[in-house]
């Protein structure tokens, strides 16, 4: 990555913004953004998070400012050289942002991005630049002219380079980068591999198809000769260990493929938790809970509960989350116990910006106090007794202290609770007011993982711009044709 870095940095445009003396970077004006109602909270809560911090600790690292940029860009539609301006300005840092060449990379153009690549050296025994590149950059690569480039290089790679020619590129990072791409795309990029001799890596790609047609007719192409009984069995439970989007429909399926559905045995397990994951990224908390318990009725029971009541609109994990969480609790509570559910999810942090760092047990206790605490701070209620399956330890009276100073209309930004007020701020849909709030706050480290946390929620109830390819993985920097 520091190659990378310093290749940008010798480059560096400024154009037109400036640093402040507080190192907040100042853009020139954009053109009209889109048209959403959040568009403006969501490119001020970026701003926030581009700022430099000011004399951070040794090891810190920026791992956000990328995804803050990203959502800058495409929020405030910015020009194309705005957009080059940021992104080099960012690179330039002392301490850049982690995924800063990639955004670089997806955001150029196909002729610019050529040329970047061209100008970074591959490290002895690595084969290829594309061992290096990120997941953004595989993508746009492979819809460009049907990822001729890509498909060359991955070729090349093979023959020239055989040792180092790294099988995990296709059978996990590839076929994920491409999963949200249609059929038809994944499609023309898999023709390419195939043609060039890639038949393994074609048909990994294809297994990610709303129609697997293609991916039987790829099996049936290997050049090694038919597959046998056993292994071609094995094979037909790959399309079922992907989270997706989209579910399969079973019923528009090869029928080789619909007998082995019919016949597999605990199907619900996973398949449930992975459409869940897909409405809500915090299905990892259950993910991670069944694979800790070993209770599978979490993925029988609890996932398809959740999911009924999220596709009748029971539920709403965009807009409404935190009654979600609570609904989450209460099945584990059924499911394992209150003392093993508490156990269990205090044994693990969630993947992902919404927990802010804290365990799984810590981020869903927050969760049921904004619920609890929301109609006080809107003086929809006077008081609210502390819920039942918040632990003894909870700070409660300082939720209650500060969700009826809020309802009061003081001045929150001078408590000695900022944290707490952002909380609750967010749940009453005062996003302005709770990034104010964390602007004030001294642990700067805290505030920047909050509004994080803020900005993220906020981009998945308007465009949902940060969305990874396939669900629980890192997001995905998307920009149209360039």
């Amino acid at each position: 990555m520091c190659v990378f870095v310093r290749l940008f940095a010798a480059a560096v445009a400024l154009f037109a913004f400036q640093a402040t003396a507080g190192a907040q970077i100042v853009l020139a004006p954009s053109k009209p953004s889109r048209a959403c109602a959040l568009d403006d909270v969501i490119i001020a809560t970026a701003d926030f998070l581009l700022s430099e911090p000011q004399n951070p600790p040794r090891f810190w690292r920026d791992r956000i400012g990328a995804d803050a940029a990203f959502l800058r860009i495409v929020y405030a539609d910015m020009r194309d050289h705005e957009a080059k301006a940021l992104i080099d300005k960012l690179a330039s840092r002392r301490r850049p942002p982690e995924r800063i060449v990639e955004l670089k990379l997806a955001q150029a153009d196909p002729a610019q991005r050529a040329a970047l690549i061209a100008a970074i050296p591959v490290e002895a025994g690595r084969g290829s630049i594309l061992r290096d590149i990120g997941d953004s950059v595989l993508r746009a690569m492979a819809v460009e002219n049907g990822g001729e480039w890509l498909a060359a290089e991955l070729i090349r790679w093979s023959k020239d380079d055989p040792g180092t020619f790294n099988s995990s590129l296709f059978a996990v990072r590839l076929p994920n980068a491409l999963a949200d791409l249609d059929d038809d795309a994944r499609a023309r990029f898999a023709a390419r591999l195939e043609a060039g001799g890639l038949w393994a890596p074609a048909g990994l790609v294809l297994e990610r198809n709303d129609d697997l047609a293609g991916w039987f007719a790829i099996l049936d192409r290997r050049p090694a000769g038919p597959i046998d009984a056993k292994d071609r069995e094995a094979m037909l439970r790959r399309p079922f260990y992907h989270p997706r989007w989209r579910a399969l429909d079973i019923a528009k399926q090869p029928e080789e493929l619909r007998q082995f559905d019919a016949r597999r045995p605990a199907k619900m397990v996973t398949e449930a938790l992975y459409s869940l994951a897909a409405r809500m990224p915090e299905a990892q908390v259950l993910m991670t809970a069944l694979n800790v318990t070993g209770e599978s009725r979490v993925g029988s029971e609890l996932a398809v509960s959740l999911l009924a009541s999220i596709d009748t609109g029971a539920l709403d994990p965009v807009n409404a989350p935190d009654a979600v969480h609570l609904a989450m609790i209460g099945e584990l509570d059924r499911l394992l116990g209150r003392e093993a559910r508490e156990r269990t999810l205090r044994s693990f942090k969630p993947y992902g910006a919404w927990s802010n760092g804290d365990n799984a047990a810590a981020a869903l206790n927050k969760s049921v106090a904004r619920l609890a605490l929301a109609p006080v701070v809107t003086g929809k209620e006077q008081d609210a007794a502390k819920p039942a399956s918040l632990p003894a330890d909870f700070p409660w009276n300082d939720w209650t202290r500060i969700a009826n100073t809020l309802r009061s209309g003081a001045d929150v930004s001078v408590s000695d609770n900022r944290l707490i007020a952002a909380e609750l701020l967010d749940a009453t849909g005062r996003w302005n007011e709770a990034l104010a709030v964390l602007r004030a706050e001294p642990d700067w480290q805290a505030a920047r993982m909050r509004a994080y946390a803020l900005l993220t929620s906020l981009d998945r109830r308007c465009g949902y711009e940060l969305k990874p390819a396939t669900p629980l993985n890192d997001p995905v920097y998307r920009f149209g044709a360039r």
